[in-house]
């Protein structure tokens, strides 16, 4: 599941960050060497940025608001007005959780 996935990727991340350490070959050249210690700590901190966000975003059910706060009828009516097949929008679940959503006109005014 979700957290299966979630620890495949940390896994794939760090395979990656181990192949970018072996790659890194050192300068002689001072000036060389403190171009790359940049480059890498900007590296570091956009894995760490993308690391937060991905930890943080976990845990938010990002269909939520479309299951408990958005009357189903709006979105059908809309995906009708505007050609968006409902199957873009409603999962198979959602489509056999609203049937009587379903069956709205395009011009279906809340």
């Amino acid at each position: 599941g979700y957290q299966r996935r979630v620890r495949e990727e940390k896994e794939e991340e760090k395979k990656k960050a181990d192949a970018i350490s072996s790659e890194i070959k050192i300068p002689n050249n001072a000036e060389k060497l403190k171009k790359n210690i940049q480059k890498l700590e900007d590296r570091i901190q956009k894995i760490e940025i993308k690391q937060t966000e991905k930890d943080e975003l976990k845990t938010v059910a990002l269909g939520t608001s479309k299951i408990n706060y958005l009357d189903p009828r709006i979105t059908v009516a809309w995906c009708k007005k505007f050609d968006v097949p409902i199957e873009k929008i409603f999962s198979k679940s959602l489509r056999e959780k609203f049937p009587w959503a379903m069956d709205v006109d395009d011009d279906w005014e809340f």
